[in-house]
């Protein structure tokens, strides 16, 4: 186990990479990264004009990535609403969206089987 560690610590200190430890089933239960980077976690008052380039494109990627997370969910939770808002209108509440579409496309089918219309050849 202690050979593991050391391992994964190795890469940490190359790489400058963090690391999720997961549980048996695969939960993530914590996170390992440099003394450094942790200080500057806590701290909270990263000092912008000492970091290099690099520095920064990390920075800012985290950053984005954190906010795209943050629209992602809030698009997710109005979708929900509007979902909900529509179900309300049309009466179908408790009724799976996917149950909700089917119904419409065997109406649709049905209503395009009444419309056709067969030719045949006169002799």
């Amino acid at each position: 186990m202690a050979s593991h560690m050391e391992k994964i610590i190795s890469l940490i200190k190359r790489t400058g990479d963090r690391c999720v430890v997961v549980d048996v089933e695969g939960n993530p239960l914590y996170v390992m990264l440099s003394l450094t980077e942790y200080e500057k976690l806590i701290s909270g008052s990263e000092n912008l004009a000492a970091l290099n380039e690099d520095e920064m494109l990390d920075k800012i990627n985290r950053d984005v990535a954190s906010w795209r997370a943050s629209q992602q969910e809030q698009q997710l939770r109005d979708w929900d609403s509007v979902e909900h808002a529509i179900s309300e209108a049309k009466g179908t509440q408790g009724v799976p969206p996917a149950a909700n579409v089917e119904n419409s496309l065997n109406q649709e089918d049905n209503k395009h089987k009444e419309d056709q219309y067969y030719f045949e050849p006169i002799e």
